[in-house]
């Protein structure tokens, strides 16, 4: 038996964003992938160097593939159906990203796209994955797109090494999208002549690079060089015909005058900007040369020169002066946003920038915040200050939770998942936007995305203490925790994790209470692992220093439900129970909190674990704690909840016919039948049962009339009176 918790019975309106039907059926697929799909064997391909001549000038080495040797085969996933199939591209699109945005994407899984007639792929979606011996999966698809940010093991010669097999590949590629990628080859080959959008940002990409860049692929419409080794725009101008969007946040544009100068000047040649970004990382101060680099910017860009521009960002510079941003905005008619991230003109000019029509994305309100948050996820140093403004601007109690923003925050934690502060922050953040009340107004599919993107910041950073309390607190949510489905295990696990490594009452109290609730919703086998010898160590020490000090606040009431929870049905937990001296102090409690029915309640819940496990009742028969649980089964003195588990001990040791050195059987089973003849009918669900083998079992004896009609009378009460949770029996 467990302890139960009547908050579930709680009826909740569920008010935002339900699941879509796509999505569900996506995530059953990828959580039963292995079921699916059979494992058959394919061809080992590895990597060889070889030269190819190229258009232009220089000849260029690639990777081509090969198949090494039939003997070395790998296993690929195949779906097993019994009939041949076809799954629309769009469908295996999405597939590929969820499985990518949720983990389960690695050189094993993509060999389920291996077929390009069965699942053919056009978009595909590998960030942040660790694929690469997966890669050849792609060779036969002709990619139209191809989004490979931040790959954990491939080098963007790999990459080159699949999309050249393909003719149609290399004449359809017109999205390429490798920011972070690692590259043998300091010239950044990328023979695809059809490109028109390209982000290469984070990498060692150089102005060299930049220059011939526009020898391999001249129709460009979309680039980001950000964060790149580029300190000249040269070559930019040669995409002056095609070029509407230009990236170039994080670059030492403004050295000297005359890199100012030059580079003003190259981007007043590309005629065809929509979006210009030329923001930099946010510093304390902005050096002379920056504060020169936005007011000649500010000031020499002209409608004439660039008639088409909606979207400019400089955000990074913090000191230039307001007149000229609003001359601008004036100049340019068609202006639509504006990026002031840490200028103090978000806050100061907001109102006359916005009477002009324009969004901006900055710190000072809460659109400002959501649109910054939907730019700057990858920006380390922006997020950590969104996060701390979303946190200070708070989110009032009567308006609807920002769905977006609580998707933004998740999304920029996972992707700075290494930066404890921007850990810490988003934590806060979370908790902020899911307490009650907006709880109740988020659907169980976005709470289930903030449960599990805690658990994840408490695994990354366990010695953070601060972190552990924000998760913690967001845990600790009646309908979180009774409601949502979410990684139990993990969060059970963390937070008896966090009891072991920190020595903090408060962050104790949100843990057992957490644990009080996730200890009885993991299987047996999660059980076990929770109820390690170290923790329930720790956990016996918590009640043990409430012994101490005599007292009985809600960390003692957790911790016991916790313990209780933890041994239900389990002989391993008991004994490690025992162990650790728990029925030593158990025994004390009782004796301590004798007029404390509630804490009764938990302590005698336990001992009946212990009293179902036949080779551990001799810890319970004495003849001291026999009188003692006799006594607590007066129900006049003690209600009826401390009787019944109290009558409960006596069945399960009366059954097993341990209690006949101390007390005769006869005598036994008057007193259970005498007290239970007391029982009133109660309405409240006393307990609750992971199964009924501990109760039936007592049914098997024939000589045990009293255990016989406590068994019956305890199923009864649970079945009549939280029928829905027993519905399988």
């Amino acid at each position: 038996m467990d302890d139960t918790n009547e908050s579930e019975n709680e009826t909740v309106v569920t008010l935002i964003s339900p699941q879509r039907l796509e999505e569900i059926c996506l995530e059953s697929v990828a959580l039963n992938l292995s079921i699916l799909c059979e494992i058959v064997d394919r061809p080992y391909y590895c990597f060889q160097e070889t030269t190819s001549n190229t258009s232009w000038s220089k000849p260029m080495v690639i990777y081509r593939l090969f198949n090494r040797d039939d003997e070395k085969r790998v296993q690929q996933f195949k779906l097993s159906t019994p009939d041949p199939y076809y799954i629309p591209p769009r469908i295996c699109e999405s597939l590929l990203s969820h499985l990518s945005a949720t983990n389960r994407l690695n050189d094993n899984s993509i060999t389920i796209f291996s077929d390009p007639i069965c699942t053919k792929l056009e978009s595909v979606n590998i960030n942040n994955t660790p694929i690469r011996d997966g890669l050849p999966t792609l060779i036969n698809h002709s990619i139209k797109e191809l989004f490979a940010n931040n790959l954990l093991n491939a080098k963007l010669d790999d990459l080159c090494a699949v999309l050249l097999i393909h003719r149609k590949t290399v004449e359809n590629l017109t999205k390429l999208h490798i920011s972070g990628i690692k590259s043998d080859d300091a010239d950044f080959i990328l023979p695809f002549p059809n490109l028109t959008q390209l982000n290469i940002s984070n990498t060692e990409f150089n102005n060299d690079n930049l220059i011939q860049l526009y020898e391999q692929t001249s129709n460009i419409k979309d680039l980001d060089i950000s964060s790149t080794r580029v300190t000249i725009l040269n070559g930019i101008e040669n995409f002056s015909l095609s070029l509407t969007r230009l990236s170039a946040y994080n670059l030492t544009l403004c050295e000297t005058d005359e890199d100012i100068t030059q580079n003003i000047q190259i981007i007043l040649e590309c005629h065809q900007l929509i979006y210009i970004d030329v923001s930099i990382d946010i510093t304390p101060l902005n050096t002379d040369l920056q504060f020169q680099f936005t007011e000649q910017l500010l000031s020499n860009l002209d409608p004439i020169s660039i008639p088409n521009l909606r979207n400019l960002d400089i955000s990074g510079f913090a000191e230039f002066r307001a007149k000229l941003l609003l001359n601008f905005v004036d100049r340019f008619k068609n202006l639509t946003c504006i990026g002031l991230m840490s200028s103090p003109l978000c806050h100061t000019r907001m109102d006359e920038l916005m009477k002009r029509g324009i969004i901006l994305s900055g710190d000072a309100t809460a659109a400002q915040i959501l649109e910054s948050m939907k730019r700057y996820k990858n920006r380390r140093k922006y997020v950590q200050r969104i996060l701390h403004s979303w946190f200070n601007l708070g989110d009032p109690a009567n308006e609807t939770p920002n769905i977006n923003m609580i998707d933004d925050i998740i999304n920029v934690m996972d992707y700075n998942s290494d930066s404890s502060s921007v850990q810490l922050a988003g934590s806060a953040c979370l908790y902020n936007a899911s307490k009650s009340p907006h709880c109740s107004k988020l659907h169980t599919t976005i709470l289930s995305r903030v449960a599990n993107s805690v658990i994840q910041s408490m695994s990354l950073f366990p010695r953070l203490l601060q972190l552990q309390k924000n998760c913690l607190l967001t845990l600790c949510n009646d309908r979180i925790l009774n409601c949502v489905q979410f990684n139990f295990y993990d969060g059970a696990r963390n937070a008896l994790s966090a009891v072991a490594i920190h020595n903090d009452v408060v962050l104790h109290r949100l843990s057992v209470a957490v644990c009080y609730i996730l200890a009885s919703k993991v299987n047996r086998v999660e059980t076990e692992l929770l109820a390690s010898t170290r923790n329930m160590r720790n956990l016996v020490k918590i009640v043990e220093s409430k012994l101490n000090a005599n007292s009985s606040d809600t960390l003692l009431r957790f911790t016991l439900s916790t313990l209780w929870n933890l041994t239900d049905e389990s002989e391993k937990n008991c004994s490690t129970f025992i162990d650790v001296s728990g029925l030593e102090v158990f025994l004390k409690v009782v004796t301590n909190f004798h007029s404390s029915k509630f804490i009764l309640n938990k302590v005698l819940g336990l001992f009946n674990n212990i009293a179902e496990i036949h080779s551990l009742q001799h810890h319970l028969v004495e003849e001291e704690v026999l009188n003692e649980i006799i006594k607590l089964s007066n129900v006049s003195d003690y209600g009826l909840k401390v009787s019944y588990f109290s009558i409960g001990i006596l069945s399960h040791l009366m059954h097993s016919g341990g209690t006949h050195s101390v007390y005769d059987e006869h005598d036994l089973s008057s007193i259970i039948d005498s007290t239970m003849d007391e029982w009133a009918v109660q309405d409240e669900v006393m307990v609750a049962y992971r199964s009924f083998i501990p109760l039936v079992s007592l049914l098997q004896c024939s000589q045990c009339a009293g255990a016989h009609r406590w068994s019956i009378w305890a199923i009864h009460h649970v079945c009549t009176r939280k029928p829905q949770r027993y519905d399988l029996y």
